[in-house]
């Protein structure tokens, strides 16, 4: 691949990664899809492919070491069902998988839907509180 290509898909990716902070930022009330179409001209299939192409250029730039160290692979044994969330009020009750890690008296339940960058940051802190 030429230096060329190379420096254009960074600049494509960093465009990507602010398209990526900016949407967080969007009001609420305002639909991912209608954002998109408004400010990118892309759908939201396209805006998910795109953060796709972020994270897996980022996940190419961490080393295996560094992975080994932040990462924990579980089982799936250990996930448990929650039928008492309700994701959203016009629904039935939904099932949401979790799983929870004990410390001490300290509970701390997990859910697919959480945030990486809270969850690191949660983890990061009882490592260091032992």
């Amino acid at each position: 691949m030429s230096k060329t290509t190379l420096v254009t898909q960074q600049v494509q990716l960093q465009e990507w990664f602010q398209m990526m902070q900016e949407s967080k930022g969007r009001p609420q009330q305002i639909p991912l899809d209608e954002w998109c179409k408004e400010n990118y001209g892309i759908s939201a299939a396209g805006y998910y492919y795109r953060v796709r192409k972020v994270k897996e250029a980022y996940l190419d730039q961490v080393s295996e070491e560094k992975l080994q160290e932040n990462l924990a692979i579980v089982p799936k044994e250990l996930f448990h069902e929650d039928q008492s969330v309700q994701k959203n009020p016009s629904k039935l009750q939904t099932t949401d998988s979790f799983l929870d890690i004990f410390q001490d008296d300290l509970r701390i339940r997990i859910y697919e839907n959480t945030d990486e960058q809270l969850l690191f940051r949660v983890l990061r802190n009882l490592k260091n509180a032992e």
